[in-house]
């Protein structure tokens, strides 16, 4: 768990920043009265609607409605996360960000530390002398310019290299071991990457998190290893080079999903920079919500065998569960995209990209498989396969495809429509999804609004669903740890044990939560009411922070801006004032 940033902190950060100098590096502002005009860098645009206070510190467009403060411009311009956004700005303006720093933190930095130091040793062999991982990606056809770029580096031949190296520089054996850079066997102690291509892992925020290596021998087994699962890396919450890819997405909007780190690399080297591959896992939950941070389209370029087909199946499900446009590319002739670009370069392999088949087609093509439908009984069972695909689609989606199978099989699309009814509904009487246990943008701190709603699960497991369907209300990683846990336990168990869920925490998550527990108290008759409270409350104070911009938004406003955004923007702060007052006089009562 990365450590807060203080609420302190990030309200002298945005003291310390001018609104007007971040904005002006990116957008060409002129002076606009007491305000400051540009072209939107959100939208496409040849008069200038988007405007920024320096009095307010506030931007706004009143063509495509984006707004908000400086932390807000870079989160949105640079497809930042919160924090990301906060350490960036406060790292260029030379601002100091107080964050709580406990044992894991200390840790987790150290080990940071530690792989750098291992990334820095693997390139230098790489890049001084005469060695076998040089050869090997130059044979592959990579430049230097690429291979510098990725940071490609070269883990020798021989058993404690590494070891030998870290050793020297202070780092620990053990430190060595948890990180998944030497294996310890007794009192032996060796190298696990000998005689490899080394690729560093790197997360978004630039730090490395772990590797990759390629044997460079014929026969040496396995031909890629990654480093192990750490306390600072986890295959589930990363993708091989998104630190890149998620530049080129903003600007190109969409990511391609590839299997291997020479997939990514031979992609960018070709100039197709918007490309990442999973480590080594199938596509998990966890990723998917990383990519819809930057994109909401995804094309998934996996091999065409049934190994691929099916791990293709699995990530467009996972991938449409997010929101996510996902569309399938099988690289033509066998190969993958790594061979397919170096042979016919970069356009051809976007033409692929741009006739990759949307979900439903996909879906429908990998139901038809195995069936000969030119006789009834086949056509019969594809379509009962085909309404399960139609089921899960929106009812334009069903609309066409249906009638698509309709016009190809020659039976009536009622017939289809009826299928696809009866598949809905058992659908819905099976699917019983537990939440994910994401933790994205998260406080440390338990709030006391958390604090009510865990004594009210723990009392009545039936306010678990309810409480989920509004996580937004949930801002700390605790209260999402435990509240995942009480819907798995309820799940489970039909009931809700909270001193096992207690249990079940770390040493310093037990303190918190019990510390802050102590305090609430609720009478069992009076559960539902304290909920309502607690959901108009919240409600409440998302609408207020809504209301305040939209009310500086049209501060901003002037005659030369468009009359119908400003009509807009008015109409959205009614709807929002009467919603508050309606909760207020709710919770009044």
């Amino acid at each position: 768990m990365t450590p807060s940033i203080s609420n302190e902190s990030i309200e002298h950060l945005k003291e310390s920043v001018n609104i007007v100098d971040v904005i002006s590096r990116s957008v060409d502002l002129k002076r606009a009265g007491a305000n400051f005009k540009g072209l939107c860098p959100f939208h496409n645009e040849k008069t200038p609607s988007f405007v920024v206070s320096e009095s307010k510190q506030f931007f706004t467009c009143f063509g495509c409605g984006a707004r908000g403060d400086v932390i807000e411009f870079e989160k949105r311009y640079y497809n930042l996360g919160f924090s990301e956004a906060v350490e960036k700005l406060a790292d260029e303006y030379g601002v100091t960000l107080e964050k709580k720093q406990g044992y894991e933190d200390k840790k987790r930095a150290r080990y940071y530390e530690i792989n750098k130091m291992a990334a820095r040793y693997f390139y230098g062999n790489f890049t001084r002398g005469k060695n076998d991982g040089y050869d090997y990606m130059k044979n592959r056809g990579i430049s230097d310019k690429t291979l510098k770029k990725f940071g490609i580096g070269y883990a020798p031949k021989g058993w404690t290299n590494l070891y030998d190296y870290l050793k020297k520089q202070g780092v620990s054996d053990q430190e060595m071991a948890d990180l998944g850079l030497i294996t310890m066997n007794g009192s032996k102690k060796y190298d696990r990457f000998r005689n490899r291509v080394m690729f560093p892992i790197i997360n978004t925020s630039g730090k490395v998190i772990g590797f990759g290596g390629r044997a460079i021998a014929e026969g040496d087994s396995p031909k890629y290893l990654n480093s192990p699962e750490s306390i600072v890396f986890k295959k589930k919450n990363n993708l091989y080079s998104l630190n890149f890819a998620r530049q080129a997405a903003a600007k190109d909007g969409f990511i391609i999903l590839v299997e291997g780190y020479m997939d990514v690399i031979s992609l960018f080297q070709s100039g197709v920079e918007n490309a990442v591959a999973s480590l080594g896992t199938a596509l998990t939950e966890n990723q998917a919500k990383m990519l819809h941070r930057y994109t909401g389209d995804v094309v998934l370029s996996y091999d065409a065998d049934a190994a691929g087909r099916k791990a293709a199946m699995r990530g467009m499900d996972i991938l449409r569960d997010e929101d996510c446009r996902v569309r399938v590319l099988h690289v033509t002739d066998g190969k993958d995209p790594d061979e397919y670009v170096k042979k016919y370069g970069k356009d051809a392999f976007l033409e692929l990209v741009g006739g990759a088949k949307t979900f439903a087609e996909y879906k429908l093509d990998s139901a038809r498989q195995g069936f000969d439908l030119s006789k009834d009984d086949d056509k019969v069972r594809y379509i009962r396969k085909a309404a399960a695909v139609l089921a899960s689609l929106d009812p334009v989606e069903q609309d066409l495809y249906s009638a698509r199978i309709s016009e190809e099989l020659g039976v009536s699309r009622d017939s289809i429509m009826k299928e696809v009814q009866k598949e809905g509904a058992r659908s819905a009487r099976e699917t019983a999804r537990e939440p994910s246990a994401e933790r994205a943008e998260e406080a440390d701190d338990l709030t006391m609004r958390e604090a009510y709603l865990i004594r009210i699960v723990s009392l009545d497991p039936e306010y678990i669903d309810k409480i989920l369907e509004n996580k937004s209300m949930l801002t700390s990683g605790l209260a999402k740890r435990v509240l995942n846990r009480a819907y798995t336990q309820n799940k489970k168990t039909g009931k809700i044990d909270l001193d096992e869920i207690i249990d079940g925490l770390t040493e310093a998550d037990q303190k918190e939560l019990i510390q802050t527990l102590q305090s609430v108290v609720i009478d069992e008759k009076q559960v539902e009411a304290v909920y309502k409270d607690l959901v108009d409350n919240w409600k409440i104070e998302e609408l207020s922070g809504k209301e305040k911009e939209i009310l500086t938004s049209l501060s901003l406003a002037d005659d030369s801006l468009s009359g119908e955004k400003v009509k807009e923007f008015q109409k959205e702060l009614i709807d929002v004032q009467m919603e508050i007052r309606k909760l207020r006089n709710r919770t009044a009562r």
